[in-house]
């Protein structure tokens, strides 16, 4: 989505389990993963403990959610809009796909915020917020195996596997319409 905010080239976009905001990198020097003109581009850091993210590395945990909704109660308003993902500016229909629990992080809930901003600013091209209930972080892979997906994602393999392939068709079907219609203009 942050391509497509700043690129005119894209004819569709399909976000699976996004932020609604540009974040820290995961390294211990605290920068942008993001730049644009050779700037790094304004950021949300996490908040978390030096414990916690042994215990993450060491697969003790079961969600880091927290370490991001965390992390947005802390910031300053001004840097949260500096850091917002501008959707507005995307020149293209958008696909959301996200996960109720979802333990990486909210993403059903950045999405939301997305669906918002879309909303606020009149978005003029269609875009699409599919949520599954317990489907976890993973709910993309079209292909998921049951069993391989442990840590901090979330769901139940059930869900995961039923919603992988909804997900997947929902892509398929969305790309064909809008990509299909791009190619006869």
């Amino acid at each position: 989505m942050l391509l497509a905010s700043l690129y005119d080239e894209f004819h569709a976009v399909v976000a699976y389990v996004p932020s609604a905001y540009v974040w820290k990198c995961v390294s211990p020097n605290v920068k942008s993963c993001w730049s644009f003109a050779g700037k790094g581009l304004p950021f949300i850091s996490t908040i978390e403990t030096p414990q916690e993210v042994q215990q993450f590395y060491r697969g003790e945990l079961s969600s880091i959610k927290k370490w991001f909704t965390d992390g947005l109660a802390a910031v300053e308003p001004d840097l949260i809009e500096k850091a917002t993902i501008p959707v507005e500016k995307i020149k293209a229909p958008i696909l959301l796909a996200s996960d109720a629990d979802d333990r990486t992080w909210p993403s059903s809930e950045f999405c939301e915020s997305i669906i918002q901003r879309l909303k606020i600013h009149h978005f003029p091209y269609e875009y699409k917020h599919i949520c599954s209930e317990r489907a976890g972080h993973h709910v993309y892979y079209p292909d998921f195996i049951p069993g391989i997906d442990k840590g901090v994602n979330g769901g139940e393999a059930r869900d995961k596997v039923k919603w992988s392939l909804i997900v997947w068709q929902e892509t398929l079907t969305f790309l064909n319409k809008h990509l299909h219609r791009s190619q006869m203009k």
